[in-house]
C-alpha cells in the first residue's frame, strides 16, 4: 500500500513540474512578443521625437544628444530595435524636459516684461526727481534703462517692488516739501507786499515808525519771512497793523483837535476886538489879537478848558461891557 502511494505522489509531482514549466515558458514568449515594438508604434514614436526636437529648437531649450534630432528614419530604426517600454520612457523623458523648458521660458518672458516695466518706471521716477528738483542721487536714481533692467533680472520681484515703492515714497515726500515750500513762498510774497504797503501808510500819516520792520525793501522783507515761522511773521504783520491803527486814530484826533483850536483862536481874536471896540478895558494874557498864541495854547490844553475860556470871555463881554 505504501509503495503504491509513493509511486502515485512521484507521478503527480512530475506532472506538476511539467505544467509549471510550460506555463512559464508561454509567459516568457508572450512577454517577449508584447514588449517588442511594432512598426505602427514606432511610426508614432518617430513622429513624436521629430516634433519634440522642433519644439526644442523653437523654444531654444538647448537639449542635445543622440535622442535630439529630426531624422525620422533613425528614430524609427532605433525604436524597432528596442522594446516599446524603453521607447515610451525616452519619449516621456523628452516631454518632461520640454515642459520644464517651456515653463522656464514663460517665467523668463514674464520676468523680462516685468523688468522692462520696472526700468521704464524707474526712469520716469528719476525724471520727476529732476523736474521737481528733489535732488535725489545715487545708484537708484538715473536714466540708464539697461542698468535698471539687468539689476531687476538679478533680484527677486519682492526686492524690485520694494525699490519702486521706496522711490515713490521719496517723491511723495519731496512733493510735500515742495508744496509746503511753494505755499511758504506765496505767503512771504504777500507778507513783503503788505509790509511795503504798511510802511507807505506810515509815511503818509506821518506816524514816524522806524526800525527793521518799517522800510520799502521787498527783498529784505521776503528773505526775512522765508527764514521765520508763520507765527513769527504773522505777529510782525499784526504788530504793524496795530501800530498803524493807533497812528490813524491819533491822527484823526489830532486833526479834529487842530480844527477845534482854529475855531477857538478865531473866536478869541474876535472877542478881543469886541473888547477893544466897546472899550470894555479887559486886560490880561487871555485878551489879545495874536491868533498863533491862542492856537498854540489850545493845542496844549484840553477842549473843556478852552471852552471854559471862551465862555468866560463871553460872560465878561455880555455883562460888564453892556453895563458901561
Amino acid at each position: 500500500m505504501k509503495t503504491q502511494l509513493t509511486r502515485l505522489s512521484k507521478v503527480i509531482s512530475g506532472h506538476t513540474f511539467f505544467t509549471f514549466s510550460a506555463f512559464f515558458a508561454a509567459l516568457f514568449i508572450y512577454s517577449s512578443i508584447a514588449s517588442a515594438a511594432l512598426p505602427r508604434e514606432c511610426r508614432k514614436y518617430a513622429s513624436s521625437a521629430v516634433k519634440q526636437q522642433k519644439e526644442n529648437k523653437r523654444y531654444r531649450c538647448g537639449h542635445w544628444g543622440f535622442e535630439w534630432h529630426t531624422n525620422y528614419r533613425n528614430h524609427y530604426s532605433w525604436c524597432l530595435g528596442t522594446s516599446i517600454w524603453n521607447a515610451r520612457k525616452h519619449e516621456g523623458i523628452r516631454a518632461a524636459k520640454l515642459r520644464k523648458c517651456k515653463y522656464k521660458k514663460r517665467v523668463s518672458a514674464y520676468k523680462s516684461a516685468f523688468c522692462s516695466n520696472y526700468a521704464r518706471k524707474a526712469i520716469a521716477q528719476n525724471r520727476q526727481n529732476s523736474s521737481r528738483r528733489c535732488k535725489y542721487f545715487g545708484s537708484n536714481w538715473h536714466n540708464n534703462f539697461g542698468i535698471h533692467y539687468n539689476w531687476c533680472k538679478g533680484n527677486s520681484k519682492k526686492k524690485v517692488r520694494q525699490h519702486t515703492s521706496w522711490r515713490a515714497r521719496k517723491l511723495s515726500a519731496c512733493n510735500l516739501r515742495k508744496g509746503a515750500y511753494a505755499r511758504k513762498l506765496r505767503y512771504c510774497r504777500s507778507y513783503a507786499l503788505a509790509a511795503i504797503r504798511h510802511n507807505k501808510e506810515n509815511l503818509r500819516y506821518r506816524c514816524r515808525f522806524g526800525g527793521t520792520r518799517w522800510h520799502n525793501n521787498y527783498g529784505v522783507h521776503f528773505n526775512w519771512c522765508k527764514g521765520q515761522s508763520y507765527k513769527t511773521s504773522k505777529s510782525h504783520q499784526d504788530g504793524r497793523i496795530r501800530s498803524l491803527r493807533y497812528c490813524r486814530n491819533k491822527g484823526r484826533l489830532a486833526s479834529s483837535k487842530r480844527a477845534f483850536c482854529r475855531k477857538y483862536a478865531a473866536r478869541a481874536v474876535q472877542q478881543h476886538r469886541v473888547n477893544v471896540r466897546n472899550h470894555c478895558q479887559h486886560r490880561g494874557v487871555e485878551w489879545h489879537s495874536n491868533y498863533k498864541i491862542h492856537y498854540n495854547w489850545c493845542l496844549k490844553n484840553s477842549r473843556n478848558r478852552a471852552n471854559r475860556h471862551n465862555n468866560w470871555r463871553n460872560k465878561k463881554l455880555n455883562r460888564w461891557c453892556r453895563r458901561r
